[in-house]
Formats: structure tokens, sequence, C-alpha cells
């Protein structure tokens, strides 16, 4: 019998953080999973680092692309090779808590008819500084409502392998968003979602996170937003707050940060 649960990584020049998340997955207090981490073409330490570390646990499953393919093609690679009824995500950055796979099991044990599972988060910085315990909604029904905002924390989710591949699982053309265009063919789909009212990781923020979400980023997401909305036969308000998201996206970055931070109290994810 294989193991419940895959955890799916998908690396790409991730040293600096990179043994810090391994470890907060390989010291889980639940410890039957397999570790599926996909290595795209990394040109700096990261494939030297995961190297090692599956030499030192046979739960880590390392699967080594000869050129860049992107996280979406990955994560749809991830699902379709992996050996766990349920998939849990796990970015190269970021620290699970050690019961976080313990956490979520139970909960889903308690709650069969659920698909989706993500959680809160403890935003962290660049060395680690807790910045602030960042809420959800928790209940299907607020989640299904919401879904315009993308009321999940992606490395956050676990999901069940077969309702995810019955939506349609990544779309692997797509390079940033992904999981913004999963969450629409969920509830498409009629899937079950819930948030845990809980932090089960540390979710890195950094300016990274600003430079990556250029202008075609914010364009491809407001295109995705409209497109998502009309699919799930959302209300007229999702199609005001995907364009209210899309121009303060576009905002400079120097800009971004501080008016992000002004309407944080209008977001209506945050509780």
């Amino acid at each position: 019998m294989g193991p419940k649960i895959t955890v799916l990584m998908s690396v790409y020049n991730e040293e600096k953080y990179l043994r810090e998340s391994i470890e907060s997955i390989l010291n889980q207090t639940y410890s039957d999973f397999e570790f599926l981490i996909f290595d795209d073409a990394s040109n700096d330490g990261s494939k030297a680092i995961l190297k090692e570390y599956q030499k030192k646990d046979s739960r880590i499953n390392l699967v080594l692309n000869e050129t860049n393919r992107g996280l979406s093609y990955n994560l749809a690679e991830g699902v379709l090779i992996s050996k766990g009824n349920w998939i849990a995500r796990m970015d190269a950055d970021d620290i699970a808590f050690k019961n976080r796979l313990e956490l979520q099991l139970d909960y889903i044990k308690n709650n069969p008819e659920i698909d989706v599972l993500g959680s809160y988060v403890l935003d962290i910085n660049e060395k680690g500084n807790e910045i602030e315990l960042r809420k959800l909604p928790t209940s299907h029904k607020e989640i299904k409502s919401l879904i315009w905002t993308c009321p999940f924390i992606h490395p956050s989710v676990m999901f069940r392998r077969d309702a995810i591949i019955k939506a349609g699982s990544y779309n692997r053309n797509l390079r940033r968003r992904q999981d913004y265009d999963l969450w629409f063919r969920c509830c498409a789909a009629h899937l079950k979602f819930a948030n845990m009212d809980t932090p089960i990781i540390y979710y890195r923020c950094t300016n990274e996170y600003f430079r990556k979400n250029d202008f075609k980023v914010q364009v491809n997401q407001a295109i995705m937003g409209y497109k998502g909305a009309r699919l799930v036969e959302a209300s007229p308000v999702a199609y005001l707050g995907i364009t209210v998201a899309f121009l303060k996206g576009i905002l400079p970055t120097t800009l971004r940060r501080p008016v992000s931070r002004a309407l944080k109290k209008f977001d209506p994810r945050r509780r």
C-alpha cells in the first residue's frame, strides 16, 4: 500500500531557503508520505542540495528537468505521477509547521466531503521574522462566493488527487497564477472547499513577489479572473473586485506595497 500523501514541490534557483523548507517536510510528525520534487533546471546550488537530501531520505522522489518548464508544467506532471491519494503543495521558500500534514489529515478524516483544504498562514519576511497572521474564509459557502479573490494560500493547500484531475488539473501552459485558474475550474466542477482556522505554514513575503508580478502578469490575471467569474456565474461585485485588483497591481512597485497595505481592510478574504 503506497503513501496516503504526496508532498509536491517545484524548485528553480531556490538555494537560499531550500534546506529549511525541505527539513520542515522531512521532520513532520506524520511520516508516511512521498516527497515529489521537481528541479526545473536550476543553475544555482539547488540541484546539489536536492541530490544530497535524496541520498539521505528514501521518501524523496526527485525529477530533474533538462530544461526549464515552469511551475504549472511541473505541478501538472506531479499530479499525474504522484503516488498519494492526497497531494500537499509546498513551495521551496516556505516552512511547514511540524504537524502540518497531521493536522490536515485529521481535518479530512473528520470532514470526508472536503476535496481542497487550505489554511491560515503566518507571513514571514526574508529573515524569517513574523509579519502577520493571514486569515481566510473557512467554510465552503464563503470560499465559493469569494473564489474570484483566490481565497486559498497555494502552498498551504492539500487536495484530493482524483478530484483535481476531474477538474482538469493545472494548466501546464500557464507561467503564473496557475492556482487562481485551477480554483475557478474546481468551483465549476462542484468540488468541496475548506480552510482550517489555524496556520500550518510560514509563508515567505519578500520584495521578489512584487518584482515577479509585473504588468504582464497582472493583465493575464485580470483576463483569467473575468473568464473565471463568467465560468462560475459570479456576481457583478466580482468583476469590480477583479478590476480594482488589476489597477492596484499595475502601480509602480514603490507604490504597490503601501497601497496594498492600505486596501487590506477592504479585502473580502481577510477576517
